[in-house]
């Protein structure tokens, strides 16, 4: 079998490309630039394992879906946009014909909501906004405009909302600005902060969020592509550093020392907190009890409490780049779904 590399495709421009350069610097692959900066390829320093294609984040989803890269890191939020996916109901299956999602990557996060104008001040929800966009209808004969990028995933929203009285237009450029360039009365966008939705004057509704995004990574349907054993071997060290570096964004290291009082007692103690990845070591010529575990940042404070309690006076709690946590090794079955065609 021809050992060819992995092709992974990202991002080459936008609000996205930035932070997936640098969480897959995080994992281990440092990507290098071509000979030119115009280039739309790229390589890992370091192996000829794997591939780098440079996309408007907007065309990954169709690259994985005809097979043209075996990964792809973009935006959940156009993965379900461009193919039609089940919005929000998305949960790591494949859409028919579509990428599988492998992992969320934690950076990247927005919502696809809807807005009105603040003037509105009566309007809070959809049924709100369908009883508005009757009676423009009936007032002026016109049904009232929806501006937007995501097509698919508005008419599917609006659809369930119940609103029929609406057009969509398409939008090419600042959608929030369409209200106020007379473009629209309504806008269906993705906002990270809300401060581009508040500046040009638009509120969201309590119930119109469509779709909660974030960057992941997904992979090409098993079908479309081929997997030889060097490609696969990079997908097997990219899942793993991935996992570990999200490991290590929600974990801290603990490392204690002391006598401890009760060593039967603490065990219980540190079960009963939920913290079972504990090392223990001690001393044999001074009687110390050296600790390291991992804990979550909001159970570090209880967790210090306790250790101290039971004589491991001297604490210290440290971040970890990447933590390998157990089990995180097992990902057979993963890979098996991720590259075998049924």
């Amino acid at each position: 079998m021809t050992q060819n590399p992995l092709r992974l495709v990202i991002p080459s421009k936008g609000r996205l490309q930035q932070p997936v350069i640098d969480f897959l610097a995080a994992c281990g692959f440092v990507l290098e630039r071509a000979s030119s900066n115009r280039a739309y390829t790229m390589t890992v320093a370091g192996t000829d394992d794997v591939i780098v294609d440079l996309a408007a984040a907007s065309e990954v989803p169709g690259m994985l879906a005809e097979g043209r890269a075996h990964l792809g890191i973009t935006g959940i939020d156009l993965v379900n946009e461009m193919l039609g996916g089940p919005g929000p109901a998305l949960d790591g299956a494949s859409l028919p014909g579509g990428p599988m999602l492998v992992v969320k990557l934690g950076f990247g996060r927005a919502n696809l909501e809807v807005a009105v104008p603040r003037a509105w001040i009566d309007v809070e929800t959809m049924r709100d906004v369908c009883e508005v966009a009757h009676q423009h209808h009936v007032q002026n004969k016109s049904r009232i405009r929806v501006a937007t990028k995501y097509v698919r995933l508005t008419r599917k929203f609006l659809s369930e909302a119940q609103l029929t009285d609406y057009r969509i237009v398409e939008s090419a450029g600042a959608t929030e600005a369409a209200p106020a360039s007379g473009l629209a009365e309504i806008v269906v966008d993705i906002s990270s902060t809300g401060a581009t939705m508040a500046a040009n004057h638009l509120k969201t509704l309590s119930d119109g969020r469509i779709l909660s995004s974030e960057a992941a990574l997904f992979a090409a349907p098993p079908a479309t592509v081929t997997w030889s054993a060097k490609a696969m071997g990079a997908l097997e060290r990219l899942i793993r550093m991935a996992r570990a570096r999200l490991a290590a964004q929600r974990h801290k290291l603990v490392r204690a020392s002391g006598r401890v009082q009760d060593a039967n007692a603490l065990t219980r103690e540190l079960e009963t907190l939920g913290v079972t990845d504990v090392v223990q070591t001690v001393e044999t010529a001074t009687g110390t009890t050296r600790l390291d575990c991992t804990a979550s940042a909001r159970q570090v404070f209880k967790l210090v409490q306790t250790l101290q309690s039971y004589g491991l006076t001297r604490c210290a709690v440290e971040n970890a780049e990447l933590l390998f946590l157990p089990g995180d090794q097992d990902i057979g079955a993963a890979l098996t779904k991720l590259t075998s065609a049924h």
